[in-house]
Order: structure tokens, then sequence, then C-alpha cells
């Protein structure tokens, strides 16, 4: 078992701020605990707090009270692709504000990658938060199910897993009205009432 537990950041980093990834050669769960830091990349490539999970590892993490800013990838991005991982994400509270025309989403989560969607496994809670892009195609919050073998279960959300737009409307009252982006490939995004939060 891995634990990590970073709090309070104040600084900027060349290409991410927090970077944690899992991957083939993982063993035991990761537990992450990411609080109370202000990120900033001063618009140079590279995006804010990064969870890729890439194989087979368990990995939960707990993302909250962050303010994130001028980074030029995603504010929060958390992935599982490319094996049969699991991944607990717990993200609340976080202020993401990006302005650059280069930037990408607020807040992006998915079940699966785009060129190896695997058999991951991806529940998420993802509420209270700010988050809001400038950059065109790119929305506050994007969640997605990539891949007819991957699960996204997410916590609180009561309709039907395949209704995409009852998904978006879901994530954009939880969030101060960020706007949100939800598309899935295969069982879409199943209810559920929580996600397990790191030990």
């Amino acid at each position: 078992m891995r634990n990590l537990d970073i709090d309070g950041v104040h600084d900027s980093y060349p290409n991410r701020a927090v970077f944690i990834q899992g991957d083939a050669a993982a063993t035991g769960p990761i537990n992450a605990t990411i609080t109370g830091s202000a990120l900033t990349n001063g618009n140079s490539p590279g995006g804010g707090i990064e969870i890729d999970n890439a194989g087979d590892a368990t990995v939960t993490a707990l993302v909250e009270n962050n303010t994130i800013s001028q980074v030029t990838g995603d504010g929060i991005s958390i992935v599982d692709h490319d094996g049969a991982g699991l991944v607990n994400a717990t993200i609340r509270n976080n202020s993401v504000s990006l302005d650059d025309a280069q930037a990408g989403d607020g807040i992006d989560v998915s079940a699966g990658g785009d060129a190896d969607p695997g058999t991951a496994t991806v529940c998420a809670s993802i509420a209270s938060n700010t988050s809001t892009t400038t950059a065109a195609g790119k929305v506050g919050i994007r969640i997605r199910q990539l891949g007819a073998g991957t699960s996204f279960l997410l916590a609180g959300y009561g309709g039907a897993p395949g209704d995409d737009a009852a998904v978006q409307a879901f994530l954009s009252a939880g969030n101060a009205g960020a706007s949100a982006a939800a598309d899935h490939a295969g069982a879409g995004f199943s209810p559920v009432d929580s996600c397990p939060l790191p030990a």
C-alpha cells in the first residue's frame, strides 16, 4: 500500500503541479489525499492535478479544497485505462479557473483511455466545485465512459445511465452551475450512493 498526503502545496511546477501514477508495476492499493493547495503553472505547458492509472492498480483519492489556475492542460484530470484498474475519486470544494486559450477542461474524469480503454472502473463523486475554462470546446466538468468494457459509477446521480443530458444537468447543478459534458460508449454512468475515501 502507498499512502500519499499532499497538503498545502503553494508553488508552480513544470508540466504538472501534482502527478500520481499507477501502472503495470504498481503493487497494492494507492491512497492519495490532495487538499488545501494553491496550484498554478503560469500558463506554461502542463496541467494541474493529474491521476493516471494505467494498469491494474487500485487508486483511492480525495481531491479537496484546492485552488488551480493558469494551467494549459486540465485543471484536475483523473483517468483509469489500459487495464483492469479501479479508481475511487472524490473531487469536492475545489476552485478551478483556467484562462488560457490552450487550456483543457476544468475537471476531466475518464473511465478508459482513447487508445486502450481496458476494463477500467471509475467511481467518482464530483460536488461543490467551481470550475471554469475559457478555452474553445472545453467545459468546466467533463466525464467520459470510453469502451464497452469500462464502468463509470457516479455518486449521487439518480438518472438513467445512458442519459448524457441528465448527467450533464446533474453535474452542473451540483457544481455551482459549471458547464458540463458527458459521453459514453458502453453502459454509461451508473448511480451509486458514494465512493470510498482514502484509508
